[in-house]
């Protein structure tokens, strides 16, 4: 049976993680950037503003691309970033997000996902993630990030649409093990918060 994540099982997961200050968490969402993106422009939400939706109606990836993200099978979420002392570009900001999917589930699960330029990952020549950053910008200052990550977690097969089926997978079907989404889900954000939160140890390099 699929658990299916709600705040009480979210909140203490990541309570360890400093960067964490909201958490949205949502049964079903047309897509949780455009939720935190709607989010900025009512109110003003700190940085650290996580959204997660266990189903998104409308996720998609670069040039509004439709990306399938099926109830209780894989990992949708936001976050946001406002950089002050954090500079960089739009090309940076995705690699970021992407280099951290990377190295997340490469400590977990010892296997090697490749970069698919700028901002998918790929296993066996198939796509399994992919982040999609859109950022907000005053007098040509990057004043405020939303990162938008997508993994395909436990999707068997048959829960691809025909059309992508050859282009796409899982961790579940690359690794031949269910997953395990609570803790990839902590060891993203963890991930995360540690490359952008100390940028010294943990610096952007170009792909």
């Amino acid at each position: 049976m699929t658990e299916i994540f709600d705040e009480a099982i979210l909140l203490p997961a990541l309570s360890n993680c400093l960067f964490v200050k909201k958490l949205y968490v949502f049964r079903e969402i047309d897509s949780t950037n455009d939720f935190l993106k709607s989010l900025c422009l009512v109110h003003m939400p700190p940085e650290g503003t996580f959204v997660y939706a266990e189903k998104q109606t409308k996720g998609r990836g670069r040039f509004s691309r439709h990306w399938d993200s099926p109830e209780g099978k894989g990992l949708w979420f936001s976050c946001l970033f406002m950089p002050k002392t954090r500079i960089l570009n739009d090309l940076e900001w995705t690699q970021l997000g992407v280099k951290a999917c990377q190295k997340a589930i490469g400590d977990l699960y010892h296997i090697r996902l490749n970069i698919r330029w700028p901002n998918d990952l790929f296993y066996s020549e198939k796509k399994v993630g992919g982040v999609l950053t859109e950022t907000v910008r005053k007098k040509n200052a990057i004043r405020r990030v939303v990162m938008g990550i997508g993994i395909n977690v436990n999707q068997e097969e048959k829960d691809f649409d025909p059309s992508i089926r050859d282009h796409a997978i899982s961790l579940k079907i690359a690794l031949k093990q269910k997953i395990d989404r609570l803790r990839l889900l902590v060891q993203i954000v963890r991930q995360l918060e540690k490359d952008y939160l100390y940028p010294c140890e943990h610096p952007v390099k170009p792909f």
